[in-house]
């Protein structure tokens, strides 16, 4: 996994985990399915496509959004879910080898792609019920800021490299 990735999977944690479980299972389900379309189109552009850029321009806008802390209607998140499911899909697309060992990558990529979202969005949830106080919501608005900053970060190294 590339650090593009994780901090968009972060994100995207972050502003579904306010919606823990219920909303979250209709965007964990397309985010599963929009996967396996990028691989997909990954497949299909035989490695041409490099989704660093757009994969840092949705982590910062998803980081924008926690640290707002704005209630965000359902579309938004699914449509959060399906542009990080198919850049990540795209990028998870691995060089061309043995066809078991192509399987076996793949199917790496999607489990722990869906297993850090799960987790990220989850641990959001799970610690909004437990710690409904100011202090919890702050914390989870200081990591929506780090998420962002370092996405700022690393788009600023692109472009001195």
């Amino acid at each position: 996994m590339e650090p593009e990735q994780v901090l968009a999977l972060l994100a995207l944690g972050l502003i579904l985990g306010p919606s823990w479980p219920n909303a979250f299972r209709t965007a964990w389900l397309v985010f599963a399915v929009a996967i396996v379309v990028g691989l997909a189109a990954g497949f299909a552009l035989a490695g041409d496509a490099s989704p660093g850029w757009p994969l840092l321009a949705l982590a910062l806008a998803a980081a924008i959004l926690a640290v707002a802390a704005a209630k965000l209607p359902g579309i938004v998140t699914v449509m959060f879910s399906v542009g990080a499911g198919l850049l990540i899909g795209i990028a998870s697309t691995p060089e061309p080898g043995p066809l078991r060992a192509t399987i076996i990558t793949v199917a790496g990529s999607w489990v722990g792609a869906n297993l850090i979202l799960f987790y990220a969005a989850g641990g959001v949830g799970w610690l909004r019920a437990r710690f409904d106080r100011p202090w919890a919501h702050v914390g989870l608005r200081v990591v929506g800021s780090w998420i962002g900053a370092i996405a700022c970060l690393m788009f600023a190294l692109g472009f001195t490299s």
